[in-house]
């Protein structure tokens, strides 16, 4: 397992942010199936917001990939971008589990054939372990998520009703069901609050599989296809329901029991299933109706011809090339030979339904035609000449464009007379500029020293169309200036130097001893922290900004003498996962080894990852195109904030990106 280049990170990053229940639980199945499990188990609590548990015996994660695991961008499934035309797992942005890590508690349970005992890893909101421990699971990976968007109560709120949280699970199921079919020697297990259901054993094939979800009397009534084209390297496969069954059970009212796959992924394919829908309601002679097929379809292409990275969810492909179209050659006589065969083979009832709408539609074709011509004659003409009835309704409409064409001819001709007349009215400045060649070999001179003195000006050459680059120049190179990379490493720097976290009042305050902090030396920092913040009521906190800007609300609890007063930590931000103790002896650690003086010097891991998180959100609320004098602006701060010391955004992606090279000499 690598990490992704920052070029191949910018290409393939969906910003994806876990917005349900049912994403959770995709993004862990696709890792499963991708780690060649043939058992698959997943468990929700609370519909999924109290936990989310989904255990495989796939392959188990090595050793030498677990510290991350769970990192953003480090995947082992491709290395570029490239790799995606040769893709054959359901990963590739290495996002999935990170993301999980930033809106839920992640425990992962994982051991390989190679491995002696499985081992649990306890993880942070940016995927790195906290802890570990021996567990007595098998082969496999256990990825269990709790408190599931604990941190986002917006989202939550979501699904707070019963109705909402009914929803979910059924998709959940829907989801399951999918990847049932699809992958029949797989074994599923779905179970809610301890109860199972939906569960799928290992069967032999697609048959079996849609028989155990869709029963035998359904299937009774589809049939098998198989396609292949040579040219395309395309083949279609799957399960329809026969011409002359009954279609009231092999439809439904909405689309999910109409699985479509590409490439073996569950997919949402409008065009495909509204052209499939189209076939199916012709051939069942329906004028019009609502219903959808039940079938299957597997289509397989060349992984080069389709582009899964089109959503977050990869739920939605883009084809390179439409194989499913309606032909469009048909010609006229063809339609009619088949408008013919239609009326022979449809019913009686149905023939005399069309025959009462095209009556109606002659009825209102005729009373359009006389309203006009009634209209049309009621209109005098101005030189006595004699209206002509109009002999058809083309002649009607011709003459009706004419007349409107000839009734605005004077308000065209008003209005451009207006505009030339208030072009000639204009008064015209004239400037005197005054100009020598001693004054112009002047300046040149000027500007000479002034390149001499400032190498490293940097000069705004153009906006290019996309938003995040600009066209820049210094004295020895052309490149591309990226200002959001620049507005976001501002500010960072500034959250990491400023940003105050605000702390919550524990329900119950943490004592500060020397067995929390396994030693005596980090209650001596504290007590060297002399500046008190003395309330009303008499009780004294510790007021030292390297405290409270990471959240921390300390309390004095005086003893009998001075060598018996100890701390307590009463207030602590809320807005980390897992915060607490261990980021606190990170900061004294910070103070007791570097001698660390201001706020930024003091940050703990975790503040430091939420702050880079703040900045790329902040970043991202800046207009789409910003203005040249914002871009002048920026330079200037980013050279007083880093000097010559040029660095890159929270991601470690950089400012610039060199083009060429200028010549000395022009």
């Amino acid at each position: 397992m690598k990490q992704l280049s920052a070029a191949t990170v910018r290409l393939l990053s969906s910003s994806q942010i876990i917005t349900s229940v049912v994403s959770v639980v995709k993004e862990l199945i696709e890792n499963s199936l991708d780690a060649g499990a043939t058992s698959i188990e997943v468990k929700l609590e609370n519909y999924g917001f109290d936990k989310i548990e989904v255990r495989d015996n796939g392959e188990g994660i090595k050793a030498v990939d677990v510290p991350v695991m769970a990192v953003k961008y480090y995947t082992s499934k491709i290395s570029s971008h490239e790799d995606l035309e040769n893709l054959t797992t359901y990963g590739f942005r290495g996002e999935a589990l990170g993301s999980i890590c930033s809106v839920a508690e992640v425990l992962i349970t994982t051991r390989t054939a190679a491995d002696d005992f499985s081992t649990q890893y306890v993880l942070d909101g940016s995927g790195h372990i906290l802890s570990q421990k021996p567990s007595h699971l098998g082969q496999g990976t256990t990825v269990t998520a709790l408190r599931l968007f604990k941190n986002l109560p917006v989202r939550k709120q979501f699904y707070s009703t019963a109705k909402k949280c009914k929803e979910e699970l059924k998709k959940v199921q829907d989801l399951l069901i999918s990847y049932g079919i699809l992958k029949p020697d797989t074994r599923i297990v779905f179970v809610h609050n301890k109860a199972v259901i939906w569960q799928k054993s290992r069967v032999p094939d697609h048959r079996v599989a849609l028989m155990s979800v869709l029963g035998t009397s359904v299937m009774g009534n589809m049939e098998s296809v198989q396609h292949h084209c040579e040219e395309s390297q395309i083949h279609l496969s799957g399960f329809f329901p026969k011409h002359e069954a009954d279609h009231n059970s092999t439809s439904l009212s909405t689309p999910e029991r109409s699985f479509i796959f590409i490439n073996s992924r569950p997919i949402h394919q409008k065009d495909i299933l509204k052209l499939i829908r189209h076939y199916y309601n012709l051939k069942c002679l329906k004028e019009s109706t609502r219903s959808y097929p039940i079938f299957f379809l597997k289509i397989d292409i060349p992984t080069a011809e389709v582009d899964i990275n089109l959503t977050p969810d990869k739920s939605q492909v883009l084809l390179q090339n439409k194989f499913l179209t309606e032909n469009p050659k048909t010609s006229l006589e063809d339609a009619t030979v088949q408008l013919e065969e239609l009326w022979k083979t449809s019913s009686e009832e149905e023939k005399l339904k069309y025959e009462e709408k095209a009556k109606k539609d002659l009825e209102r074709y005729n009373y359009q035609m006389k309203k006009a011509i009634e209209q049309e004659s009621q209109i005098p003409l101005k030189d006595g000449r004699k209206k002509m009835k109009p002999t058809s309704t083309w002649s009607l409409a011709q003459k009706h464009k004419l007349k409107a064409t000839l009734s605005n001819q004077p308000k065209l001709d008003d209005l451009f007379q207006s505009q030339n007349e208030k072009r000639k009215s204009e008064n015209i400045k004239i400037v005197e500029i005054p100009f020598s060649m001693e004054s112009l070999k002047l300046n040149f001179k000027k500007q000479k020293q002034v390149d001499l003195e400032e190498t490293d000006e940097l000069c705004l050459i153009h906006n290019l169309k996309f938003p995040d680059a600009w066209l820049i120049t210094s004295k020895t190179e052309v490149m591309l200036l990226n200002p959001y990379r620049v507005e976001e490493a501002l500010l960072f720097k500034r959250l990491l130097e400023n940003h105050k976290l605000p702390a919550e009042p524990l329900e119950k305050p943490i004592l500060l001893t020397e067995s929390v902090f396994n030693g005596s030396h980090y209650l001596e920092v504290l007590h060297k922290m002399m500046t008190v913040d003395q309330r009303c009521n008499g009780t004294n906190y510790l007021s030292d900004p390297r405290l409270t800007a990471n959240g921390f609300k300390i309390k004095l609890k005086p003893g009998v003498s001075i060598t018996e007063h100890y701390w307590e930590i009463e207030g602590m931000a809320t807005c980390l996962p897992f915060y607490g103790v261990m980021d606190l002896k990170e900061i004294l650690n910070a103070i007791l080894n570097k001698n660390a003086k201001e706020i930024y010097e003091c940050r703990p891991r975790k503040v430091i990852s939420y702050l880079e998180g703040e900045a790329v959100r902040l970043s991202r609320q800046l207009p789409m195109y910003l203005p040249k004098e914002d871009i002048r602006d920026l330079i200037s701060k980013m050279k007083h904030q880093f000097g010559n010391e040029i660095k890159g955004c929270v991601h470690g992606r950089p400012f610039f990106h060199h083009l060429t090279h200028v010549p000395e000499t022009l």
